[in-house]
């Protein structure tokens, strides 16, 4: 199973750049330079938040390459009635069960109705996973379990 999708050299260069914007706020460096005569300051601030942004783009760039099955794998595993949607339709795209896609697509919000897409898309290119559906249907039968056995109290 893959738990990293970045590489820890774009990842370090972002914290990295965020510690530097944050010590040219703390020393005060930001705000004195827009001052009179303050180019030196002004240019450390400037090529600062370039840094930052490249590194950030750096990131984004390389999360695009990421599989979303892997990508939104919380909002999948999430203990939501999306959540079992999504990994509902999940183990539909890997061949398994029947998905209603209606109530899918009625219960969730914008956000997970993209992830829902987004899911269907990659799997008309490529499968899902088989780590993450070989979790996601170990999840939903301990979710399953835990409805049962609380129906059980409930009705007890």
């Amino acid at each position: 199973m893959c738990l990293s999708i970045y590489t820890l050299t774009n990842v370090m260069k972002l914290c990295l750049a965020a510690q530097k914007v944050q010590k040219l706020i703390d020393d005060g460096t930001l705000a004195e330079c827009f001052g009179k005569n303050r180019n030196d300051e002004a240019h450390e601030c400037v090529t600062t938040f370039n840094q930052l942004a490249e590194s950030a783009a750096a990131v984004l760039e390389e999360q695009k390459d990421v599989s979303p099955f892997l990508r939104y794998r919380r909002e999948i595993m999430a203990d939501t009635q999306t959540g079992k949607h999504l990994r509902d339709l999940v183990l539909n795209l890997a061949g398994g069960t029947n998905v209603d896609l209606a109530a899918l697509f009625s219960t969730a919000d914008t956000a997970n109705c993209r992830i829902a897409l987004e899911l269907i898309a990659t799997a008309s290119r490529r499968a899902p996973d088989r780590d993450l559906c070989d979790q996601v249907s170990a999840r939903s039968a301990q979710l399953r379990e835990y409805e049962m056995a609380r129906g059980m109290e409930v009705a007890a």
